[in-house]
């Protein structure tokens, strides 16, 4: 767009940016080929400064910013007749061009071993927080007696410390640089408090003692008389103790307060009442400070112990990192500035070998990130003890972009004012006199039509304001790439035609009733922009793969998704909300579950009636009534059956669900969905109706979890109970970066499109607002003063005080700072639009709102319903897009202004008419020729899509060839094996023996001592699990008939504990309960083979590794579990390079028997490559001496 092939061409503001050696921040606005310019820089760089293409840093914010930086700079050297250029390009794999992560990561390698952190360390968000998760739950159930704690989780609930106070704080406060001081910051925090308090206790009584001196008259005013009887109330102790605390925190809320006297009218002419109102002001101000300072130090003992508490914790979590080599991306960031200043040597490696240092999307950095480059652009001759101030900085080093108005990123540690600061810090590295500028700005958009960049000019100024806090971005105007300006003015203030449309919604009010039978809001929304898409592709505006949809947050996407899905119009979301509420992943959850728990009855009556069984309404009525607790018997009764097809259908169930069985334990869990997905014809079932077409995409989000579920080695047990609480729920599913538009409209949020552009960009939901700011988060980080806690839950109630002084001061400033992104983010998610911008809301309006539109009809009504800036006890409201949307065009207007956009009512549909709503708009939508089932028919002349479908499913079937299996397990094993016994004796039985009829009971008791035993080594009561429990329902056993089951295991766990082994394995510091392995065995000349399973139990202990395998069976046979234990044996060496001891315990009598190693790796592999085959060996093999 801005370079030709051979001669670039930049515009002025592109060409100081692109022609700049000295150090500058340049303000990048959205679209204004910010790229380009770092691209060509780079280019200019080496062909005429002549620097190497290894000296120059080229950092980004994301991987893909880094892929597409890589490219870009790729061509420009390949496109450049300069000698430098071709000489470069032969050395382009050493080109310095990453994200500032992982190049933080690079340099923390080297020097992490200082900080106890190995050099090998992996970056893993997700599996740190869970870490951090765990060490809080260890912390709180450590101290669960404490008050302190005590107050907190009945405050919060215990989930909520975890999560939101411990894990985040560890997330986001825990140093791995700095030892942990959190106990000093509380005792700063009660110090603080105490002078606070003595101070405005004197000031207090200073005020009291003013009031009193007024002069009394027999005229004097009843406000007068009322203010002298409060002063009185307000006595001057000797001191401040506990004790009177309580009693000056009471009477400065009554002095505060409407209570005590009211402050007189500022209209009063007499001259005592004026008098009074000037002490009596600032007064009762300080009396209210002195209530939440007064509460605060009430809680000093609960503020002391938590800094201690947190102390404890963050020495805990370092301990984890520590140990699992597990880091976060903050933490290498700080490990990498950590490294630079005190590995002087390291630090002038670097400085010798870049010089020169680009960085992108600075305004999504940090304080630390800036420290990181400023190491690295210090003067040659100088090497700061820490960080070098701007004046000791190279002056033409740092090239930084941002964009302060596109800073969205605050909740990942993003801190805009560091980009604000810049310009001012880097105008020290100025050689005096110089005349070089530490700022530039891009001020062309070269995205947007003119008639959007003129409609962001008229209202951003109004969302924007003046920005005099630092944390607020100021807009400057844009200037549109097109030198055509808009079609004049038509005589109105809001054109009828133009780029950018209105949609508003107006809900009746509370007095009017709701309207029950009506859709919810965002279906009508959704109603309505699916509507306006479809006429679109009608019209020929745009094409359905043209559209993207916004939202502030995936609340309400599934709204949208579900109407969308309704209407026939194609869509992939970045973050879908409707997976787990949708048939697919419910559907093999239900199958899953089936074979984990057979005799789960929900989980079988939906798997009867999804396609992987697809029964009709009288069969599946007899089954569910008339079978037996075991699914898919084997000779089921024909009167259960409506037809031929049903009796199909059933036999194609049981094949599905007897081969799941079979797999289930010896592949991973995502070749197992990929069997149900692709094997059973699911997937096929799926993609030949039109209205289930857009569900295909949920298998890659379910398989994308099994894949993590398989890295960490979990059982499919642990792995459906991660899904079991969001089954049925609209939880967001993190799919990862936007992907390219195949032809459908995409979803997103305004994070996911950052970088993007789109033909057609829909805001939706403008109107919702974001986090109840209320009880938001549990705590806060100070910048003077560290954590800050909230003791306790807000009361509704806002008159009363607040418990954490230091905590209300933090969030006040928070709210500030969250209007400040919410601003960033509008501006953020319009600019991202080319072509056309359409915006959908519904506002939340108050009552002062509906006055004012009480009186208005039609088009005036509709343009005050948008375009009121609405208020809220005299505060302009300002908690969603809309809102800020209508101060802008209220700014706009007053100021003379024409707006360039058209307004559009959503009409409320009733709930009984949706259906028929949607329907008519899925057959326009098919009749467009844009929906993908339009696409995805065959364009072979002459021929129907049925006719083709029949003619494929017609062909005959290729000859089925064997699959090979390739991992089995030790059961397996021994099964085929089959050796006979050397010696069995019977074994004393359990009281509750008559309870455990069958085989499923029998093994599910068993499941029940282990889970007993590894609670009480974690130290805490047995109990019966919720799987488990539903395991023994379903076997018709009774509560009562629980609890013995549950009484047996405990006495059966404590025996174990009491002995020998079972004390060494409490007490060893290394020690896992179910561990998972994979153990491959290898033969010459053969495929590798593997075995996986779990241990109950291994430890190390006095020098060896030991291995229990618990027993529940009635007779003692220890050979028969020879070839079980020889496979744990090998499996170890991934545990501990220790000495392997495998021992039996059999927890009937608790007896113990101990195995030596018998089988060799190669009749190992025998034993496996049998449990595979359809051949067992000869059962009369022995093993080999």
């Amino acid at each position: 767009m801005m370079a030709a092939d051979k001669k670039l061409r930049l515009d002025r503001d592109q060409k100081a940016a692109y022609e700049a050696d000295f150090n500058v921040a340049v303000s990048a606005g959205a679209g204004s080929g910010k790229t380009t310019v770092l691209a060509e820089r780079f280019v200019r760089l080496i062909t005429e400064r002549g620097l190497e293409i290894e000296q120059v840093l080229s950092l980004t914010f994301t991987r893909k910013a880094a892929a597409e930086m890589l490219s870009r700079i790729y061509r420009g050297l390949s496109r450049s007749g300069h000698p430098r250029a071709r000489e470069q390009l032969a050395k382009f794999d050493r080109a310095r061009i990453s994200t500032l992560d992982s190049f933080c990561v690079s340099i923390a390698r080297g020097g992490a071993g200082r900080f106890g952190i190995p050099g090998d360390f992996t970056e893993d968000e997700a599996g740190l927080r869970r870490s951090a998760e765990a060490a809080a739950v260890e912390l709180l159930m450590r101290h669960r007696n404490q008050p302190a704690v005590r107050r907190l989780v009945a405050a919060r609930s215990f989930d909520s410390v975890v999560r939101d106070l411990f894990a985040d704080f560890g997330m986001n406060a825990v140093s791995l640089v700095r030892e942990p001081d959190f106990a000093g910051q509380a005792e700063k925090q009660l110090a603080f408090i105490g002078r606070e308090i003595t101070r405005l206790w004197k000031e207090t009584a200073g005020y009291c003692g003013e009031i009193l001196s007024l002069e009394e008259t027999e005229k004097s005013p009843e406000t007068i008389k009322k203010a002298w009887a409060a002063a009185r109330c307000f006595p001057l102790p000797a001191e401040l103790t506990g004790a009177n605390l309580t009693d000056l925190r009471d009477r400065a809320e009554f002095l505060g307060s409407g209570k005590s006297f009211s402050l007189p009218n500022s209209r009063s002419s007499n001259e005592v009442l004026v008098r009074l109102r000037e002490i009596a002001g600032p007064m009762k101000e300080g009396c209210k400070k002195l209530v939440t300072l007064g509460t605060t130090l009430l809680f000093g003992e609960d503020i002391r112990f938590l800094g201690k508490l947190l102390d404890e914790y963050a020495r805990d979590f370092l301990s984890v990192k520590r140990r699992t080599g597990i880091i976060s991306f903050r933490d290498a960031a700080e490990l990498a500035v950590a490294v630079l200043t005190e590995d002087r040597d390291l630090r002038s490696y670097y400085k010798r070998e870049i010089r020169a240092i680009m960085i992108d999307e600075f305004q999504d950095n940090n304080e630390l990130q800036k420290q990181l480059l400023y190491l690295l652009a210090e003067k040659d001759g100088s090497c700061s003890r820490g960080i070098p101030k701007p004046a000791d900085l190279a002056a033409d080093k740092l090239f930084f972009v941002g964009d302060e108005k596109q800073s969205i990123y605050r909740f990942r540690g993003a801190d805009v004012s560091v980009f604000r600061s810049l310009a001012d810090e880097l105008e020290q590295t100025r050689t005096p006199g110089g005349e070089c500028p530490s700022a530039l700005s891009l001020r062309t958009n070269y995205r947007s039509r003119p008639e959007l960049v003129a409609f962001f000019n008229r209202i951003f100024p109004g969302v924007f304001g003046q920005g005099t806090e630092p944390f607020e971005a100021v807009f400057g105007e844009m200037v549109s790439s097109e030198n055509t300006p808009p079609d004049p003015d038509a005589g109105t203030a809001y054109r009828d035609r133009s780029r950018v449309e209105i949609h508003v919604q107006e809900l009746p009010s509370a007095e009017d009733g709701d309207d029950d039978d009506s859709v919810s809001y965002i279906q009508a929304e959704a109603l309505a922009a699916a509507d306006r898409i479809i006429r679109g592709a009608e019209a020929g505006e745009f094409s359905f793969g043209d559209v993207a949809v916004l939202f502030r947050s995936t609340t309400h996407q599934h709204g949208y998704e579900r109407i969308f899905r309704m209407a026939g119009i194609p869509f992939s979301a970045a973050d879908p909300r409707g997976v787990y509420a949708e048939g697919p992943v419910n559907d093999i959850y239900a199958i899953l579950r089936l074979a984990l728990y057979p005799g789960d009855r929900n989980a079988y009556a939906t798997v009867l009636r999804s396609p992987f069984v697809n029964i009709g309404d009288e069969t599946f009525a007899r089954i569910i009534l008339e079978s037996p607790d075991e699914p898919f018997p084997d000779s089921p009764p024909d009167s259960w059956f409506s037809g031929d097809s049903d009796r199909e259908r059933y036999r194609q169930g049981q094949r599905i669900f007897r081969e799941l069985t079979e797999i289930l334990d010896v592949r991973g869990l995502a070749p197992v969905l990929a069997f149900l997905w692709y094997e059973t014809g699911y997937r096929t079932a799926l993609f030949s109706n039109p209205d289930t077409l857009p569900l295909l995409d949920h298998f890659q989000y379910l398989e994308n979890l099994a894949l993590d579920a398989d890295r960490r080695q979990l059982s499919a047990v642990a792995f459906l109970d991660e899904l079991a609480p969001l089954m049925g729920s609209y939880e967001k599913m993190e799919a990862g970066e936007a992907g390219e538009s195949r032809g459908e409209v995409r979803f997103l949020t305004v994070h996911k499109s950052k970088g993007l552009e789109f033909p057609v960009l829909i805001i939706a939901d403008a109107g919702a607002g974001g986090t109840n700011q209320r009880n938001a988060k549990p705590y806060y980080l100070d910048p003077e003063f560290g954590p800050v806690i909230n003791l306790k839950a807000e009361t509704e109630s806002r008159a009363k005080p607040a418990l954490n002084y230091f905590y209300e001061r933090r969030r006040e400033s928070e709210k500030k700072q969250d209007l400040a992104e919410l601003k960033r983010l509008f501006y953020v998610a319009a600019t991202r639009a080319e072509e056309r911008l359409f915006i959908f809301g519904t506002p939340r309006l108050n009552r002062e709102d509906r006055k004012v539109l009480e009186d208005l009809e039609g088009d005036e009504r509709l343009e005050a319903l948008v375009c009121t800036a609405r208020t809220s006890g005299g505060t302009v409201k300002t908690n969603s897009f809309f809102d800020l949307l209508s101060h802008g065009l209220e700014t706009a207007k007053a100021r003379g202004e024409v707006i360039a956009c058209t307004m559009h009512e959503i009409p409320r549909t009733n709930i009984a008419a949706l259906g028929k709503t949607a329907g008519g708009l899925a057959r326009r939508a098919r009749n467009t020729g844009t929906s993908r089932g339009k696409a995805a028919e065959p364009a072979v002349s002459g021929k129907s899509r049925l006719s083709l479908l029949r003619e494929f499913y017609e062909q005959p079937l290729p000859p089925e060839e064997p699959i090979r299996k390739y991992a089995t397990n030790p059961t397996a094993m021994e099964k085929q094996h089959g050796l006979p016994p050397d010696y069995s004796r019977p074994l004393p039985v359990f009281s509750c023996d008559p309870i455990l009829s069958s085989e499923t009971l029998i093994l599910a008791f068993g499941t029940l001592c282990h889970e007993a035993i590894e609670g009480l080594l974690a130290g805490t009561e047995p109990e019966i699990t919720r799987e488990l429990r539903s395991v023994f329902k379903s076997a018709g056993i009774t509560e009562s008939q629980q609890g013995e089951l549950l009484s047996e295991a405990g006495t059966a766990a404590r025996r174990f504990l009491a002995s020998p082994l079972g004390a060494a394995a409490a007490a060893a510091s290394r020690r896992v309960s179910e561990y998972a392995f994979w153990l491959p065995l290898d033969r010459p000349e053969s495929p590798r083979l593997l075995v996986n399973g779990k241990m109950d139990l291994i430890f190390e202990d006095s020098g060896h590794c030991v291995i229990i395998d618990f027993k529940t069976d009635l007779f003692m046979f220890p050979r028969s579990h020879q070839i079980q234990l020889d496979t744990y044996r090998r499996a170890a060496s991934a545990f501990s390079g220790l000495p392997v001891r495998t021992i039996l315990v059999y927890l009937r009598g608790m007896e113990t028997a101990e195995l030596e190693e018998i089988y060799s790796s190669d009749e190992l592999y025998g034993f496996a490559e049998a449990a595979l085959s359809d051949d067992p060996p000869d059962a009369s093999a022995g093993p080999s001496s």
